[in-house]
């Protein structure tokens, strides 16, 4: 029997079978969380559009979109505002060098034309792409964060039609870093808790997509990342620039997903933050969501698994202890797959100076619930902060990890899932897996 079964976390049955968006199903996506239905949308290229109250079984619907959508960015204004009589559903596309917006008081429509928002001509930092609409809770103001390839800008917009309310292009956030072969799908977050906005990129392309976060107190930026480096710094020769959310990873069991791209982070009502994203494996490019944890100084980290409808609940530190698949997102070039690596927190009653299998004697702090086993070689302590936090601790780095339990969609199970930064800004995900591990054919 499975160590899983004793854990006093409440971990996830089976979720049930998603609908859509499968995999080569929809591409492009932009997720819209519609307060008012309590329901999810996600809008594709071709007008393709799926409706879900849960995030686990989703409906196709057919849009009355007036054009083919490219690129789709939506954002919807509920009747609440004060120039607002009706809902309105605001949907950016785009068409040639230009970004168009169509309008309708319903998700599927009937869409109406509203006009050209921006034209992006010749010599212009920016091109007229991916573009994502952002109403900002502060200020009650509208913006529209767009790019690809060199740049990404935010535009100032009227809120009262969703037109452009300045001229140019607007105000550069982010660059494309000098060992970046692209930057792309930009997206903006307000967090109320940190009072920070955050914008996500994606750097790279199909085949070493990985999706980066900055944050700033100010909508127009500088955005910074947990290094102190500002997104808008091209100098970056260690790739470094950007903290990461996710990238290209193996776990046991699963041959990977590969170049995660088009995140978004959003609040999906009750059932929390996500991001959004879509993934490659060998079927094609996949529509993902996974649940974002918040960390005390205020910054999104993502569970190393899809959402099956898991919540957060208090843990003990008698869940932790046993063997897991770890992984840490160290950027390099390329970013390609990151592989696991095998981890193991011992109980307290095997926390003293000498192991029962290793010759070697590792002495841990007192205040140290016990030792950790990294890969073989790599030797540290872990501690039990709260019923939230375990920090690791190795000679010459920390890792602040949260715990969550997830459904475990390699093996079909549930599962014990951690995620967090280590002391280098670095994402690390780990999966609990106390069972011996699977011959790869």
């Amino acid at each position: 029997m499975s160590a899983l079964t004793q854990l006093s976390l409440q971990l996830p049955a089976q979720p049930a079978k998603r609908g859509a968006p499968k995999a080569n199903a929809i591409t492009s996506p932009n997720m819209l969380w519609d307060a008012a239905a309590a329901c999810a949308y996600v809008y594709g290229d071709g007008n393709r559009l799926y409706r879900s109250k849960d995030l686990l079984r989703w409906d196709r619907v057919e849009p009355d979109m007036p054009l083919t959508l490219t690129q789709p960015g939506v954002v919807l204004l509920p009747k609440e505002e004060p120039f607002q009589p009706v809902p309105e559903y605001r949907c950016y596309t785009v068409e040639g060098n230009s970004i168009r917006l169509i309008v309708s008081s319903r998700a599927e429509g009937p869409y109406l034309p509203r006009g050209t928002v921006l034209q992006v001509c010749p010599g212009d930092e920016a091109a007229a792409a991916c573009p994502q609409p952002f109403a900002d809770p502060v200020s009650r103001e509208h913006y529209l964060v767009y790019g690809k390839d060199s740049a990404i800008y935010v535009l100032h917009l009227n809120p009262r039609n969703g037109m452009a309310y300045e001229t140019g292009q607007g105000v550069c956030l982010a660059r494309r870093p000098s060992w970046a072969k692209a930057i792309s799908f930009p997206s903006l977050a307000y967090y109320a808790e940190t009072g920070y906005y955050y914008l996500t990129v994606t750097y790279g392309n199909e085949t070493d997509g990985n999706i980066r976060v900055g944050r700033s107190k100010s909508i127009t930026g500088p955005y910074v990342d947990a290094g102190g480096r500002v997104l808008t710094d091209v100098e970056d020769f260690d790739a470094r620039v950007g903290t990461m959310l996710a990238a290209g990873y193996r776990l046991d069991d699963h041959d990977g997903w590969a170049a995660p791209m088009n995140g978004k982070l959003l609040q999906a009502g009750e059932l929390g933050w996500m991001l959004a994203l879509t993934a490659k494996n060998s079927e094609g490019r996949v529509f993902q969501i996974r649940r974002v944890i918040w960390t005390d100084d205020g910054w999104p980290v993502v569970s190393p698994e899809c959402y099956g409808g898991e919540t957060w609940q208090p843990a003990k530190a008698a869940d932790l202890p046993g063997r897991y698949e770890i992984i840490t997102f160290v950027p390099r070039l390329p970013q390609a797959m990151t592989e696991f690596v095998k981890m193991e927190l011992l109980t307290p009653a095997v926390q003293g100076v000498s192991s029962t299998r290793n010759d070697w004697a590792y002495k841990i702090a007192a205040d140290s619930q016990g030792r950790v086993e990294l890969g073989g070689s790599h030797r540290g302590s872990w501690v039990w902060k709260n019923d939230r936090i375990l920090e690791i601790r190795y000679p010459n780095f920390t890792q602040t990890l949260y715990v969550l339990p997830a459904w475990d969609w390699e093996l079909g199970e549930g599962t014990m899932v951690l995620t967090g930064l280590d002391s280098k800004g670095q994402a690390v995900w780990a999966k609990r897996r106390d069972l011996p591990p699977r011959r790869r054919p």
